[in-house]
C-alpha cells in the first residue's frame, strides 16, 4: 500500500496505539461511577465504535485479497478464533468467581455460553454478558466476521454504503426508543448491538478501499492520540447527543484512521504505540473483573485513587498475560494449525 505506513508485518503502528488509547478510555469510563457527579470521558463508550471501525478496516485490508485468492473460509474463520478467543476465555473465567458471589450456584448454567463468546440467555442474569461485560462487542464483532467471509469481502463499496445507511437507520430506531446510542451490552438493547457492530465494520472496509488510493499528509501519533481522547472528554449533550455519536463514526473516526495510516510515530514514542497496541486487547477484555474486585473491596471511597488503582492493576494484567499466556498461546495455536496444513491460521498479525 503506497504511501501508508504499514510494517513488515501488516499493521500501522498509529492505529495499534490509538486502539491502546481507546482500551485505556473504556477501563476509566467504567470506573467513572466511582466519581460521580463527576462526569470522566462521557463519551468513551465510542471507543467501542472505535474498535468496530478499525476491525472492518484491518480485516478488510489483511483478509480481502487473500479470500478472493483461494484462502478458505474455514482458515479466516480460524485464524480469527486464534486470535481472539484465547484471551476471551480467560477473560470470562477471571470474572466467574466474582459473579458467582452475586448470582450464586445458578450463574454455573451461564458459564458455557460466556465461555464460547454468547450471550446468557434471558432470566440466568441480569445482563447477557454478565460474567464479563466487555466480551458482548466481540460477540457482535465475531457476527460481522463472519458477514464478511461469507459475502462481505465480495461487496463493491455502494453496497457497502447501503449496508451502513440501514445500520444507521435501525441504529438511530434504538437510540429512540433507548435513549441512548450506547447498545448491545444489556438485555434491552441487545438487538441493537448487531446494528452497531455492523455500522462501524462497514465503516471501515469502506476506509480500506480508500486507503489505497489515497495519499494524506504525516500527522503525529501524538496529535491523534489527543484527538481521540478529546472526543471522548466531550461532555453529554442535552440536545444532539446521538447527533454527536454520528458525527464522531461518520467523519472524526474515519479522519483520525485515514491520517493513522500515513502517522509515522517517532523513534522516542514508538516502543510506547508498540506497547499500547500489544496490550489493547487484553487490557479490553480483562479490566472488568478487576473493576468488580475494585467494587467488592470498596476502592470508590478513595475516588481517583481508586480508579487509578483499578487502571493499573488492569494494565499490569494485560501485560502478564500478554507475555505469558495469550502470546505463547497463540503461537502454540498457530504452530499446530500449520503442522495440520491449515496455512489460513498463519495469517498476517493484524493485532485486532
Amino acid at each position: 500500500m503506497e504511501g501508508s505506513r504499514l510494517t513488515r508485518t501488516g499493521h500501522w503502528p498509529a492505529l495499534d496505539g490509538l486502539r491502546g488509547v481507546a482500551a485505556i478510555a473504556v477501563v476509566v469510563f467504567h470506573c467513572a461511577v466511582w466519581v460521580l457527579p463527576v462526569r470522566l470521558v462521557p463519551h468513551a463508550f465510542l471507543a467501542v465504535d472505535f474498535f468496530f471501525i478499525l476491525s472492518g478496516l484491518v480485516v478488510d485490508h489483511a483478509y480481502r485479497s487473500r479470500l478472493k485468492g483461494g484462502m478458505t473460509r474455514g482458515d479466516f474463520a480460524r485464524a480469527r478464533i486464534i486470535r481472539l478467543y484465547p484471551m476471551l476465555v480467560l477473560g470470562t473465567l477471571l470474572g466467574f468467581p466474582v459473579a458467582l458471589a452475586v448470582y450464586g450456584v445458578s450463574i454455573w448454567t451461564g458459564l458455557p455460553f460466556a465461555v464460547l463468546g454468547l450471550p446468557i440467555p434471558y432470566g440466568w442474569a441480569d445482563t447477557p454478558f454478565t460474567i464479563n461485560v466487555p466480551a458482548w462487542s466481540l460477540f457482535f464483532e465475531l457476527i460481522a466476521s463472519t458477514f464478511y467471509v461469507v459475502i462481505g469481502y465480495k461487496l463493491r463499496w455502494p453496497v457497502i454504503a447501503g449496508i451502513a445507511a440501514l445500520s444507521v437507520a435501525v441504529l438511530m430506531l434504538g437510540a429512540r426508543e433507548q435513549h441512548s446510542l450506547n447498545l448491545g451490552a444489556h438485555y434491552a438493547g441487545l438487538f441493537y448491538g448487531l446494528p452497531r457492530a455492523m455500522l462501524g465494520f462497514s465503516i471501515g472496509m469502506l476506509l480500506a478501499r480508500l486507503i489505497s488510493k489515497v495519499t494524506l499528509p504525516r500527522v503525529p501519533f501524538e496529535a491523534l492520540a489527543l484527538i481521540v481522547v478529546a472526543s471522548f472528554l466531550v461532555p453529554t449533550l442535552k440536545r444532539g447527543d446521538n447527533y454527536y455519536a454520528l458525527l464522531s463514526l461518520f467523519v472524526l473516526y474515519p479522519a483520525v484512521m485515514c491520517l493513522g495510516c500515513f502517522s509515522n510515530p517517532s523513534t522516542q514514542t514508538g516502543r510506547l504505540v508498540e506497547w499500547l497496541g500489544a496490550i489493547s486487547y487484553p487490557l479490553y477484555i480483562v479490566h472488568m473483573p478487576v473493576k468488580k474486585l475494585g467494587d467488592y473491596l470498596a476502592l470508590n471511597r478513595f475516588g481517583f485513587l481508586g480508579i487509578a488503582a483499578v487502571l493499573l492493576s488492569s494494565v499490569a494484567l494485560a501485560e502478564v498475560l500478554l507475555r505469558y499466556y495469550d502470546e505463547p498461546i497463540r503461537k502454540w495455536l498457530k504452530t499446530q494449525a500449520h503442522n495440520s496444513g491449515l496455512s489460513g491460521a498463519e495469517s498476517r498479525p493484524s493485532r485486532l
